[in-house]
């Protein structure tokens, strides 16, 4: 439900469904990350808990069509300004078919997180 709802935002910007995958895709990958550390991360948690946590979703053309190069799960507790804004560089180094390739950014995705889940309503106990 939590997937649907931040994939519903990035529809409302017009995003094609081939991205809304990709999208829902990387948000599954991210969410395997709790799992990976321990918990010591929990973006989610934090969400709901009111703190502001984005999804940054980087385009770049890629094999001639325009791809989600990276993704960023950002929270204002976790992540120093600097690092936030580092978040929008103008390229991205991706590993394509066994080498570093640079790709440039051509547009960012923002969606709040925190917002999504305010959107669902209270979570019940």
């Amino acid at each position: 439900m939590i997937i649907a709802c931040i994939v519903a935002a990035f529809a409302e910007q017009k995003i094609a469904i081939g991205g809304l995958t990709q999208i829902a895709n990387r948000l599954r990958a991210l969410s395997e990350l709790r799992d990976r550390t321990q918990g010591k991360i929990d973006f989610l948690e934090e969400a709901l808990r009111g703190i502001r946590v984005f999804l940054v979703v980087k385009w770049g053309l890629l094999k001639g069509k325009t791809q989600i190069v990276g993704s960023l799960l950002v929270s204002e507790k976790a992540t120093p300004t600097m690092e936030f804004f580092s978040a929008f560089r103008s390229a991205e180094e991706i590993y394509v078919h066994g080498k570093w390739v640079t790709v440039p950014i051509k547009k960012f995705d923002v969606v709040s997180i925190t917002e999504c889940l305010k959107a669902l309503g209270p979570a019940e106990t």
